[in-house]
């Protein structure tokens, strides 16, 4: 993959272009930004509610991040609670800056159901079932990606995002890998210890992503707790932790002393 020539980001109040899946175009106009990220910035657009507009930082701006989302539109996928692309967004020069997608309900699960204290205040009145049916949930879209060859790759609580009726929304399609393109960033915590060397060298295998998927679906089950902590770890070197394989919660008999 190679960096683009750096351009001119639009920010909020500026007009950009938008070529749409089904082969519309026009302007439209960036409102106020709601998040922003390590890739880049996300937009509300002006009059339309539905929808948010991704404008990536400059070392994000990749040949393979393009390309890919032009693939992604001309499969013209659509799926509510997962956040396919809607739109190419080129600046007013005509220089490709990001992409449109449906906005998404709800909140980060790294905001609400990973951190116990939070997740309590924000729901007070779910249970473990309710966890439950969130993981079913969750599951319903990633199965239906890869029914479509696609892999989320950086599988991670703020990529997911999670709303009172325990609807999961799943955003950041630009990051998935899809045929020969591969997910170019990961989280250690969800990182298969198959996995090595730098994200974007190598396609992953459904397997190594299903360890990630589990891994997702215990920390939402114990909001929060990562599989393989354990007393006296202070949990900063995941890749280490999850090479030792070590399971130290109880499990068909009685601890080993070292579950947190």
């Amino acid at each position: 993959d190679v960096i683009l020539e750096e351009v001119r980001r639009p920010e909020e109040g500026e007009e950009v272009c938008f070529l749409s899946a089904k082969g519309g175009s026009g302007t439209l106009t960036l409102g106020p930004m709601i998040g922003e990220g390590g890739e880049g910035r996300v937009f509300s657009v002006k009059g339309d509610e539905r929808s948010v507009v991704k404008v990536f930082n400059a070392t994000h701006r990749t040949h393979h991040r393009h390309e890919k989302l032009k693939l992604l539109l001309s499969r013209g996928f659509e799926r509510e609670g997962i956040g396919f692309p809607t739109s190419l967004i080129s600046n007013l020069d005509g220089e490709f800056v990001g992409y449109a997608m449906p906005r998404a309900s709800g909140k980060e699960l790294q905001a609400t159901v990973m951190r116990p204290a939070r997740f309590r205040r924000t729901y007070p009145n779910w249970t473990k079932a309710d966890l439950v049916d969130v993981c079913i949930s969750f599951l319903e879209k990633v199965a239906y990606l890869h029914s479509l060859n696609i892999l989320l790759g950086d599988i991670n609580p703020k990529n997911v995002m999670v709303d009172a009726s325990k609807d999961v929304w799943i955003i950041d399609a630009d990051s998935w890998q899809l045929e020969g393109y591969p997910c170019p960033v990961g989280t250690p915590m969800f990182t298969a210890p198959s996995i090595t060397g730098g994200y974007a060298d190598a396609l992953r295998t459904e397997q190594e992503e299903l360890f990630a998927v589990a891994t997702m679906l215990f920390m939402i089950l114990i909001t929060g707790q990562f599989p393989y902590a354990r007393t006296g770890t202070d949990g900063g070197d995941f890749a280490a932790l999850i090479e030792e394989g070590k399971f130290s919660f109880q499990f068909r008999g009685v601890s080993d002393g070292d579950q947190p």
